[in-house]
C-alpha cells in the first residue's frame, strides 16, 4: 500500500545522481559521495520485484541474485561509510573497514552455501540461520550508525551554509537506515509480519532525504545562475536600446533575448559580462551627445519626482541617456568635450550591476519620456 513512497524515493535518488553527475566530475571532493548516492540507487533497484523478474529470467538462478543483492549492499554501506569519513576528512579511521567489509561479505556466503538447499535467499527463507540476517544486518546498522554520528558531529561544527544542511540532512537519512536494520532484525526475531509493512515507507523517507543531501550543495550554484539569468533578461532592452544606435559596439550578433537565457551557465555568465561593458560603453558615446545643463537638468527633474534618494542618480542617468539616443538618432553631432559619465553606484561589478538594473527599471518606465518633453519645452 505504502509501494509508492518506496517509488518516489527511488525515482528521486536516480535524478538526483544524474543532476549532480556534472559537478562531480568537475570538483573531485563531491566524487565520494555521488558515488556512495549512486551505489544505494543500484542497490535499492535491484530490490524492486520487476528487476528481481527481469534478472531471474536471465540469470535462471534466483538464489545467486539475492545472494549477490545481499553482497552489493554490504559493499555499499562500506563504501557509504568510507565516503563519509573522507568528506570530512577522518581517512585515517578507514584501515579496519576494508577487513570488517571483507569478512562480512565471506561468511554471508558461506552462510548461504552451507545452509539447506533453498531456491531464494530472502527474509522469509526458512533455510537461512538467524546469524545470517543478523550478521547483514549488524553490519549496515554499524556502518550507518558511525555516518550518523559522524555527520551530527561535523554538521554541528560546519559553518552556516549548504554543507552543515547537507551533512545533517545525510545523517538523518542513515538515521532512517539504522531505523530500517532494527526493523529488519526485529523481524528475523519475532517473524511479526505487520512489521515488514513498515519497510517502503522508511525506505522511501531515506532515499528522499539521500537526494536531498546531495541536491542540497548545487543550491548556492543554481540560484546564482538563476540570478545571473534574470539579471541578463531585465538588462536586454537597455542594451538592446543603446547599443541599436551604437550597433559598432556590440561585440557579437544581437541575437534574440530568450536565446541568450537558453543556453548554457557559463555562457551567460560571459554575455552578461560583455552586456553590462557593452551598456557601459554606449553611455560613455552617448554622453558626448548631451550637454552638462542637460545632465543637470535630468538630476533636477529626477529630484521632483517621487523617487528614492538611492536611487535619483539611476533616474537621472535613464532619463539623460534617453535625451542623448534621440539626439544620436536624429543626427546631432557629438560635443567636442566630454565629462566622466556618473558613477556607476559602486566599485564592484555586483554593485555596478544593481546600479544598471536601476537604470534599465527607470529606462522602461514613462519618466525618460516625460524628461525628454520637460526638458524640449524648457529649451525651447
Amino acid at each position: 500500500m505504502n509501494d509508492w513512497i518506496e517509488a518516489v524515493g527511488l525515482i528521486s535518488l536516480w535524478l538526483a545522481a544524474i543532476l549532480r553527475a556534472p559537478a562531480a566530475a568537475r570538483h573531485p571532493c563531491q566524487r565520494p559521495l555521488w558515488l556512495g548516492t549512486c551505489l544505494i540507487a543500484v542497490t535499492t533497484t535491484l530490490y524492486q520485484e520487476p528487476v528481481i523478474g527481469t534478472l531471474g529470467r536471465l540469470v535462471g538462478d534466483f538464489n545467486l541474485i539475492d545472494l549477490s543483492r545481499h553482497v552489493s549492499h554490504t559493499v555499499t554501506a562500506a563504501v557509504m561509510l568510507y565516503c563519509v569519513l573522507v568528506a570530512v576528512g577522518r581517512q585515517r579511521h578507514i584501515w579496519l573497514l576494508t577487513p570488517a567489509a571483507a569478512a562480512t561479505i565471506a561468511a554471508t556466503i558461506w552462510l548461504n552455501l552451507a545452509a539447506a538447499p533453498h531456491a531464494r535467499s530472502t527474509i522469509t527463507t526458512p533455510e537461512l540461520p538467524l546469524i545470517y540476517w543478523l550478521l547483514c544486518f549488524g553490519f549496515y546498522l554499524v556502518a550507518d550508525g558511525i555516518s550518523v554520528a559522524v555527520c551530527w558531529h561535523y554538521g554541528r561544527r560546519a559553518g552556516p551554509g549548504t554543507l552543515r544542511q547537507s551533512l545533517r540532512i545525510f545523517g538523518l537519512s542513515r538515521l532512517f537506515g539504522c531505523l530500517l536494520w532494527i526493523l529488519f532484525s526485529a523481524y528475523v526475531l519475532t517473524r511479526h509480519a505487520k512489521l515488514l509493512g513498515y519497510i517502503p515507507p522508511l525506505t522511501g523517507i531515506e532515499l528522499v532525504l539521500q537526494a536531498g543531501s546531495i541536491l542540497l550543495p548545487g543550491t548556492d550554484s543554481a540560484r546564482h545562475n538563476l540570478a545571473q539569468r534574470r539579471t541578463l533578461w531585465a538588462l536586454w532592452p537597455l542594451w538592446q536600446s543603446l547599443t541599436s544606435a551604437i550597433p559598432n559596439l556590440t561585440s557579437q550578433g544581437r541575437g534574440s533575448r530568450l536565446g541568450a537565457l537558453a543556453t548554457t551557465n557559463a555562457a551567460v555568465h560571459s554575455r552578461l559580462y560583455r552586456l553590462v561593458i557593452e551598456i557601459r560603453d554606449a553611455g560613455l558615446v552617448l554622453r558626448a551627445y548631451v550637454t552638462p545643463a542637460t545632465i543637470a537638468a535630468a538630476q533636477q527633474f529626477a529630484a521632483a519626482r517621487p523617487v528614492s534618494p538611492a536611487d535619483l542618480e539611476a533616474a537621472a542617468v535613464a532619463c539623460w541617456l534617453h535625451a542623448a539616443r534621440q539626439a544620436k538618432r536624429a543626427g546631432s553631432s557629438p560635443q567636442p568635450t566630454v565629462c566622466e559619465i556618473s558613477s556607476p553606484g559602486g566599485n564592484t561589478l555586483r554593485e555596478e550591476i544593481e546600479f544598471l538594473l536601476s537604470v534599465a527599471r527607470f529606462y522602461a518606465g514613462p519618466l525618460p519620456a516625460q524628461f525628454a518633453t520637460h526638458h524640449a519645452a524648457e529649451v525651447g
